[in-house]
């Protein structure tokens, strides 16, 4: 092999490996980051205003039906809101829980609008990506072996703009656009239970 030869053959071996490593590095940076969405923390919640979400399929506190969990046919339990202020231009939806894992994220809800039924995207209304990779909702579900009641929060939040966001965002990008225009804000929560 000549001495032109074995340089071009070390030059291709520095370029692939150098892939590589771009490659790997990459896929480094994405894992970690999706890590790091999945454990972001939400906001402190305080109820604000006199708006009002409640849900005819549970009580507050109460059990969740597993029709509305990951093991049943895994749709949004049906939400009702109420006394959504006058100067409201939107709402949104923001369904996670106890340890702050996003389950469902809607927004540029109607503030007209007084009910959400399962599996029903209001008009014009957009969703995003949980914290499960998919878009739209992802029901309560636990870590496999896990056992015990597991908290799960409905949040609505009344806005005074629409937000300017593309459909499948994530919903921490969707909190930042909240800031400084939410006029109240209530939730209910349910919990599910493993043990049962």
């Amino acid at each position: 092999m000549s001495d032109t030869d074995a340089i071009s053959n070390i030059s291709v071996r520095r370029r692939w490996f150098g892939r590589l490593a771009y490659a790997v590095y990459w896929l480094i940076i994405f894992w970690t980051g999706m890590h790091f969405v999945g454990q972001l923390e939400r906001p402190a919640f305080l109820q604000i205003g006199d708006i009002e979400i409640s849900s005819p399929a549970f009580q507050n506190g109460q059990l969740l039906d597993l029709e509305y969990t990951s093991y049943g046919a895994n749709i949004n339990p049906p939400l009702k809101i109420s006394r959504v202020p006058l100067e409201a231009k939107s709402l949104v939806i923001l369904a996670d829980d106890e340890e702050g894992y996003s389950h469902w994220v809607v927004w540029n809800i109607s503030p007209y609008i007084s009910e959400i039924a399962p599996a029903v995207l209001p008009a014009g209304a957009l969703e995003g990506r949980n914290d499960f990779e998919t878009e739209g909702y992802f029901g309560a579900c636990q870590a496999t072996g896990s056992k015990g009641k597991k908290k799960y929060f409905f949040s609505v939040y009344a806005l005074d703009i629409m937000l300017e966001l593309k459909p499948g965002v994530h919903d921490y990008l969707v909190i930042k656009a909240m800031e400084g225009h939410v006029l109240a804000q209530s939730r209910v929560w349910a919990y599910y239970d493993m043990g049962m």
